[in-house]
């Protein structure tokens, strides 16, 4: 049977969440008071732990301990390299089938809120296996948008066309579509531009932002160039005002004379100023 490293896939998951600021956006992308950042640190750790394969299941693990430890033994270790090593041996052994019982240990435990690095380890372990089934399981039962986020871009980066027709058939409501911000999180350092696409189908709000940091980093480091094409392909004046703004504070950390240089190069209808 065919090995697929799920721990590599949740891995761009976790270094989201690592790299996005956690609560509400300000209109700049500035974090509001009393948001939380999770640190990277987090996912250094997992990374120093190897990749973990979770195709083929019951496999034993490759760990010094081959005890098979229970969602509560696990959730209740205080040490968080200890819990995250056990987790992941557990799921390198869980059954597809088995991953919303765990989920539902979690939350029936009361562990929801205080694991939720854990919980976006599982489910990214359980999207990379069957993603149809993890987003269902969410749908139903979990709404917690970083779970959403998680799952649609671990799906995403293995079957974009799959995810977004999912995302879009399954959004309710009239606020921004978490699922489909969740498959842009997944194909933005792949299809910057299919990104941008997407992103113009949200309605301005945070979510649509989040988008937006997402896809950035990875259209920045293709070049200036790049940047300035893929900032004057999206769908309107604020995205395009917004985007540039973040990257060239970003540029002219390294250069403010290249900085300032590009954002006048650029075409396209400047936000008027805040109070006009």
């Amino acid at each position: 049977m065919k090995r697929q490293g799920w721990l590599l896939a949740g891995g761009g998951i976790l270094l989201f969440v690592g790299g996005v600021t956690v609560g509400r956006m300000g209109q700049d992308g500035s974090s509001a008071a009393g948001s939380k950042q999770v640190t990277s640190a987090r996912s250094n750790s997992l990374e120093a732990q190897g990749s973990v394969s979770a195709g083929e299941e019951g496999s034993s693990s490759t760990r010094s301990s081959g005890r098979s430890y229970s969602v509560s033994e696990i959730m209740s270790d205080g040490n968080m390299g200890s819990r995250f090593e056990k987790l992941t041996a557990k799921l390198e052994r869980t059954n597809t089938e088995d991953f919303g019982a765990m989920l539902a240990e979690i939350a029936e435990q009361g562990f929801n809120g205080v694991m939720r690095e854990e919980r976006l380890l599982i489910i990214s372990a359980w999207a990379a296996r069957d993603p149809i089934a993890a987003a269902e399981y969410l749908k139903e039962h979990d709404q917690d948008d970083r779970m959403q986020f998680a799952a649609m871009a671990t799906w995403a980066s293995n079957d974009p066309d799959a995810a977004i027709a999912w995302a879009r058939e399954n959004h309710e409501g009239k606020g921004a579509n978490d699922w489909l911000v969740g498959a842009i999180q997944g194909i933005a350092g792949t299809d910057p531009d299919l990104a941008a696409s997407l992103i113009g189908e949200l309605p301005r709000s945070r979510e649509q932002w989040h988008a937006m940091e997402s896809t950035m980093p990875y259209v920045l480091a293709k070049g200036e160039a790049a940047a300035k094409n893929w900032i004057e392909s999206l769908s309107s004046g604020d995205l395009q005002s917004n985007g540039a703004e973040w990257m060239a504070r970003r540029m002219a950390g390294e250069d403010p004379v290249v900085a300032a240089a590009w954002i006048d190069s650029l075409e396209y209808e400047r936000s008027p100023p805040r109070g006009e």
